[in-house]
């Protein structure tokens, strides 16, 4: 078998096994719904949808104790595409100690099969994160 026979057979092999989705695991996810709830309550404190760019942003976090978690239309089409995605949040804090370094979490589906990632706001701060997601 020659060079290129065997090139164009191991690509074809790996077509045939890649996702569907096409989408990779740094790809942005724009249209997602975030919600922040209150750890343990659930009480829904901040809502937002990330943009074009997978951004969105949560503001004026008290210290405390919260939850982050995906949803929405768009998301569970994702979902259902991509059922072993990995659903990344990265969180850098724009108002908040210059030492504050960005915080990156891996989302687990939580006992209702909502993603959500804890969040806890350290004591005596007042922050506004910028978010992105990715998967």
């Amino acid at each position: 078998m020659s060079g290129n026979s065997l090139f164009a057979l191991l690509f074809a092999l790996a077509s045939a096994v890649a996702p569907i989705t096409g989408v990779r695991a740094a790809d942005p996810m724009p249209g997602i719904d975030i919600a922040v709830r209150m750890n343990p309550s659930g009480l829904v404190l901040v809502q937002a949808t990330t943009n074009a760019k997978g951004e969105f942003m949560l503001k004026s976090l008290s210290a405390g104790k919260y939850w982050v978690e995906l949803g929405g239309k768009y998301f569970e089409t994702a979902k259902a595409k991509d059922p072993d995605g990995t659903w990344i949040i990265t969180l850098i804090a724009a108002k908040a100690p210059a030492s504050a370094q960005p915080e990156t979490y891996g989302l687990k589906a939580a006992a209702n099969g909502v993603p959500r990632a804890d969040l806890v706001v350290p004591d005596g701060h007042v922050i506004t994160y910028r978010g992105t997601l990715a998967r």
